[in-house]
């Protein structure tokens, strides 16, 4: 075949070489040629045997002059457009004579289609620019992007084109289809309305025709359908439709189960018994689910079984005799119960540890219903069952056990009404505690100390009880130091003292339990098992019946515990003890309020210093390889084993850099900031940390330092802290440790308004102007309301400035926020 020339006109000229072996593969021996603009390509024309060229729209300009000039040259020279834009808006452009359009995102691939096209022309044949063409690329782009049926109709109504969905739908084969007519597939009044709605769309309608209605498949099951039909222009002139056909069998399905289950929720809001709400269920189970049998059992939790409440008439013919079933992991009833999930079987044969062989059933759904019992639906025959019927059970599964719920708490209520008249018969037992709780307020109003709040409180409770005391732990040990009292003592506090230290059993004094759990502790008889514990006699010895300890607890501070002894079995009913216990919370919150009105609330707590040369550290063993001393300034923990350690040092940061990448457990280190005797260092580690370890024994890491033979440590633990129990499990990690000294302090706790003062007195006057500014121009909101730039200019000082000053406020925001050391910061 003589070989072709064909002039590519664009700014891309690597666009040209695919288009050379597409040509090829469509066997057309081509040349290809490249012109960068119309101009060059027109004078090439002139001069050169060119058979056809190839433009690229968004080069040449003018489309219609850059033809003609073409045809001036060479007359009906084929020429190919390759535009972005579609060809319904390139239509007017494309010329008369030998022209054909490609769309230059075509997913079949641009050459491949230039090359057909080229073909085309070059062969002679006239290039295919009519709606046809075009409407079929249309078509088979739209075959390929949709699962539904397609399908194209002559005038007749024939099938000319079916798609592998269609054949699917209906259940004929494509060469069944291709020649019939549609009636073979639709009934009369829908081929009645199918006309008529074609007619309007070859007069012009512009809106696709959607149809409703149902197509006979070739077993002759009617499928309910949606079709959407839009005119189409055949081969000839013909006209013709397409049709995107959508099986509307699931959304039918779906509408009638949930119209079903909602008016059986709907039922089920007036049922007024078990019996009729179970019925109701099994009902809506028969006409939603689609299987032979329905059974609602219900959970005997006295027996642990699942007995049948109600049932559909088939299933005492499958399910002789109607029987219970044991609740247990044996019985997919009692896993879906119990996990409390809905469980799903194709074939229950085939689960050999649950299956009972006196049963036909093999498909099944097994649904809970809440706390109240199980929903079984099932088959005899074998099956799988669709994701959207298990949702459907789960969904009334859901509203058999609000119905159960809702019938529950009607019980519950009619029960509580009673319980309403007997509470009334016990308000009068009341008034003598209210006239308590009146004098007991006025007392600590009028109350100016903690020591008058505790006698004020021990003398108006004794005027209701045997003997009433307040005791508080003493720091260094476990005893219970009395500190008010009121009533008949009688030795009682001094036998206590001698008595209770380190019994925190269950039968230990009540005082001493209540301080040690927090917790409330009643006894209401303590001549109950009086020969098990020495308190109990001491108590009955002195004439107390019933004791009742209350801790002192506000704000997760303990400030002691109020224990109070009746001369009465029972002497604190359950009112009575609800006041008390609310009592306990007020009484402490008074004392800090008044405590800390006084100044002289403190924080205890215990500074201990510690020697450590064993135990695995990342900071010991960069010391260690370093050959200096490092100390420790603090951790921040990441995600997983992570932390960002953060640690000072003089050695150089060449030093360190080398020494950590040595360091397997060191995946980054960077200097933070550099002084004339020291650079702090954070590094990213993973593995044990003795700073984290300290924290997990509840002590707070104020010093650490370490030379890589032994590591200097100086914690603090908490007054609410066991010392000898943070000793104890640091020494399982790290069992040389050792004490070199311990010392008690006491650190005022900050309020509020006390911490805001410590602050603004450290904060110098600018500082406190830019933070301020900052703050009420939304500077730190999120799009930020200001810039830097604006709020330096509503203070009259530059960016630089007002940067330089809110840093300066913000760094000694969080140094007052998070520093607890006096020592001075490498950052001060």
């Amino acid at each position: 075949m003589e070989q072709r020339q064909v002039l590519y006109v664009g700014h891309d000229a690597d666009a040209a070489a695919p288009l050379a072996d597409a040509l090829d593969a469509v066997g057309l021996p081509t040349s290809i040629h490249h012109a960068d603009t119309a101009a060059e390509a027109v004078a090439r024309c002139g001069r050169e045997p060119v058979g056809c060229v190839v433009a690229d729209t968004a080069t040449i300009g003018e489309p219609q002059s850059f033809l003609e000039a073409l045809r001036s040259r060479v007359p009906e020279l084929p020429v190919v457009w390759l535009s972005d834009q579609s060809a319904e808006m390139v239509a007017d452009t494309l010329g008369d004579g030998p022209t054909d359009y490609v769309y230059n995102h075509a997913s079949a691939g641009v050459a491949t289609l230039l090359a057909h096209r080229i073909r085309s022309l070059l062969d002679g044949g006239a290039a295919r620019t009519g709606q046809y063409d075009r409407t079929l690329e249309q078509c088979e782009a739209i075959v390929k992007s949709v699962q539904d049926g397609v399908c194209i109709l002559d005038s007749n109504m024939d099938f000319v084109f079916v798609n592998q969905a269609f054949t699917e739908l209906v259940g004929y084969s494509e060469a069944e289809l291709l020649g019939a007519n549609a009636a073979l597939v639709t009934d009369g009044d829908d081929m009645e309305t199918a006309r008529q709605r074609r007619a309007k769309l070859f007069e012009g309608d512009a809106d696709p025709a959607i149809l409703s209605g149902e197509l006979t498949t070739e077993s002759g099951d009617r499928v309910p359908v949606e079709t959407w039909m839009t005119p189409i222009e055949l081969d000839g002139g013909e006209n013709g439709t397409v049709g995107v056909v959508r099986d509307l069998s699931y959304r039918k399905r779906t509408e009638a189960m949930f119209t079903a289950l909602y008016e059986a929720a709907h039922d089920l809001l007036s049922a007024h018994s078990q019996q009729e709400i179970a019925d109701i269920g099994v009902e809506a189970a028969a006409s939603t689910l689609g299987f032979e049998d329905a059974i609602v059992f219900s959970y005997d939790a006295e027996t642990n079984v699942f007995r049948p409440l109600a049932h559909t008439p088939g299933a005492e013919d499958n399910f002789s005799g109607m029987p219970s079933i044991d609740a247990s992991s044996t019985s997919l009833s009692g896993q879906a119960f119990f996990e409390s999930e809905p469980i799903a079987t194709a074939d229950m044969s085939q689960l050999s540890a649950v299956y009972d062989p006196k049963t036909p059933y093999r498909r099944a759904i097994f649904t809970p219903i809440g706390e109240h019992g199980v929903l079984l639906v099932a088959d005899t025959e074998v099956g799988t069952t669709a994701d959207q019927t298990l949702t459907v059970a789960e969904l009334l599964g859901a509203s058999l056990a609000a119905a159960f719920g809702r019938l529950a708490s009607e019980r519950r209520f009619e029960a509580h009404k009673e319980a309403l008249a007997d509470r009334t018969a016990e308000l009068e037992a009341m008034t003598h505690t209210n006239e308590l709780v009146g004098e007991l307020v006025d007392e600590l109003l009028a109350a100016s100390s903690r020591e008058e709040i505790e006698e004020a409180v021990c003398s108006v409770l004794a005027g209701f009880a045997r003997f009433v005391w307040i005791g508080a732990a003493e720091s260094r040990s476990d005893t219970i130091v009395p500190r008010a009292s009121a009533g008949h003592d009688e030795g009682y506090l001094d036998w206590l003292a001698d008595h209770t230290a380190h019994d925190h059993s269950e039968s230990a004094e009540p005082a001493a339990r209540a301080l040690e759990t927090n917790a409330l502790v009643s006894v209401d008889r303590i001549s109950e098992d009086w020969q098990t514990a020495q308190w109990r006699k001491e108590a009955l010895s002195r004439g107390y019946q019933s004791v009742f300890s209350v801790p002192l607890t506000y704000d997760d501070i303990t400030f002691g515990v109020l224990t109070i002894y009746a001369g009465t079995r029972g002497g604190f009913d359950e009112y009575t003890r609800a006041v008390l216990a609310e009592f306990g919370r007020l009484i402490a919150y008074v004392i800090e309020c008044t405590e800390t009105k006084r100044g002289l609330l403190a924080d205890r707590r215990t500074e201990v210093e510690l020697d450590i040369t064993d135990g695995d550290d990342l900071l010991y063993d960069l010391a260690a390889a370093l050959g200096t001393t490092l100390c420790f300034e603090g951790v921040v923990p990441q995600r997983g084993d992570h932390s960002l350690l953060y640690f000072s040092t003089d050695a150089s940061p060449d030093g360190i850099e080398a020494a950590a990448a040595d360091t397997p457990a060191v995946e980054s280190v960077r200097v933070v900031t550099t002084q004339p005797d020291a650079t702090l260092f954070e590094a990213t580690v993973s593995g044990p940390l003795l700073a984290e370890t300290l924290v997990d024994c509840g002590a707070i890491p104020t010093r650490i330092e370490t030379d890589g033979n032994r590591q200097q440590v100086v914690v603090t633990i908490p007054q609410t802290t066991d010392v000898r129990t943070v000793i104890d499990r640091l020494q399982v990690e790290y069992p040389s440790t050792t004490v070199v000294s311990r010392r008690d302090r006491d650190r005022e706790i900050l309020t509020q308004s006390t911490f805001r003062m410590q602050l603004l007195d450290r904060l110098t006057p600018r500082q406190q102007e830019a933070l301020r500014a900052a703050y009420f121009a939304r500077y730190f909101e999120s799009p930020r309301g200001s810039t830097g730039t604006e709020v330096g200019e509503s203070l009259g000082i530059s960016q630089p400035t007002f940067n330089y000053h809110l840093r300066a406020a913000l760094r000694t925001l969080l140094t007052t926020l998070f520093e607890d050391r006096t020592a001075t910061t490498l950052d001060s």
